[in-house]
């Protein structure tokens, strides 16, 4: 059997502006190493290279900026369409065009 995982340094963005409820809410990361699965969009003036979004909690590490983080996932990605918000208010625009991946776990990689 095909071990599907893959490992990236990540850099969280925030969640994505797509439903009133703000915990349905995907994260937005972009991934730093490994495969180029995401795609490259511009929010707030930056530009990231490889963003996917994930449901995986990331809450306390988006807390605190000042650390650097890994994890691994399942490098098969998917897409979601599923927007409660006019298409004027999701952020970013692309938001159904952004691959959603599945986070196996996280790691403190360093300051």
């Amino acid at each position: 059997m095909k071990d599907n995982r893959a490992y990236s340094y990540i850099e969280i963005i925030g969640r994505e502006k797509c439903h009133i409820d703000p915990l349905k809410n995907a994260w937005l990361i972009d991934l730093k190493s490994g495969d180029k699965i995401g795609i490259e969009i511009m929010i707030e003036g930056v530009t990231y290279k490889n963003v996917v979004k994930t449901d995986y909690d990331l809450e306390n590490a988006y807390r605190d900026s000042s650390m650097k983080y890994s994890i691994s996932y399942i490098s098969q990605v998917t897409y979601t369409v599923d927007c409660d918000l006019s298409p004027g208010n999701v952020s970013p625009s692309e938001s159904n065009k952004i691959p959603v991946l599945e986070i196996i776990s996280l790691s403190f990689s360093g300051v």
